[in-house]
């Protein structure tokens, strides 16, 4: 009888999608995916609902150790995440941000303390500044640099280009690798914070790739993804920027296209956007480090 009563009370808490067991939203629209051995997908109903088909999310990542528990990103801003973070694990948490994009830092203030990469220092204030004053330490997060979660090491790595301080970050326990947008089936190569060289961007991702890893989790997607995304990214680009011709208009900006596939759902799924006016010192710094002939 208490068997029956406690699997009734499982299955109104838990839906499936994806063959992920995913928590059921609460009162405000939190949910989280159990994506490997502790580690956790945060979201809400408001940032991408259930996005059964690749569709494009917003998303945090919890990495729990035995003495703490690492949170990668904050998303948007929206009451209650802190204490729906909370609610996962009582452990002490560590909060961390990807890079300085608001959408990846909305909800800093409902923390004490956040880590971000120093290059990105100044993108993550001018992003908060229009919420109001910060009202937590910042601290900073470096190439190299080991977590130590209690049994559970998560080193830190720099791949500027996204932003010039992103950060991904390698979970050796379960060897994922949580990228932020760093390294995304959406690149977008976007005029915010100091421009990194394609060269200095596909050296980061050679060095990524030599990296003892089997799947990567990104911000805006909800599954893991192959290995061999960061090369995939590279040699689009490579094969495609010199003829690409589509583009399209965000806040007075064109961007080049780069999109071999447009089924969201595609495992080889890749969308790229690169600004149209950094078309010829991009091919320029190619050809001088010799990715392109």
């Amino acid at each position: 009888m208490k068997k029956n009563l406690l699997l009734a009370i499982i299955s109104l808490l838990t839906f499936t999608a994806n063959g992920q067991e995913i928590i059921k939203p609460n009162s405000e629209g939190y949910f989280h995916i159990k994506i490997r051995d502790g580690i956790y997908l945060i979201s809400n109903m408001s940032w991408g609902g259930r996005a059964e088909k690749g569709t494009a999310t917003q998303n945090a990542q919890l990495i729990i150790g035995k003495k703490k528990a690492l949170l990668i990103d904050t998303s948007l801003p929206k009451a209650g995440f802190a204490d729906y973070v909370k609610s996962i694990t009582p452990l002490p948490i560590m909060v961390v941000n990807s890079h300085g994009h608001v959408d990846h830092i909305g909800n800093d203030n409902q923390f004490d303390e956040i880590f971000i990469h120093p290059s990105d220092e100044e993108m993550l204030k001018e992003s908060l500044s229009k919420a109001g004053d910060i009202n937590f330490k910042i601290k900073y997060l470096n190439d190299g640099d080991v977590i130590n979660l209690g049994g559970r090491p998560v080193k830190v790595y720099n791949v500027p280009g996204h932003t010039k301080g992103s950060i991904v970050f390698l979970d050796k326990k379960t060897s994922t690798l949580i990228t932020g947008d760093a390294i995304a089936r959406r690149l977008f190569y976007i005029p915010s914070g100091e421009w990194t060289d394609f060269s200095d961007y596909f050296r980061a991702i050679e060095k990524i790739e030599k990296l003892k890893f089997d799947s990567i989790l990104t911000n805006h997607d909800r599954f893991l993804i192959s290995r061999d995304l960061g090369s995939r990214l590279k040699q689009t680009i490579i094969d495609n920027i010199a003829t690409a011709s589509k583009t399209w208009t965000a806040f007075g900006t064109v961007y080049l296209l780069i999109k071999p596939e447009t089924d969201q759902a595609s495992k080889t799924f890749l969308d790229i956007s690169i600004t149209k006016d950094k078309r010829d010192d991009i091919l320029s710094d190619l050809k001088q480090n010799g990715y392109l002939k």
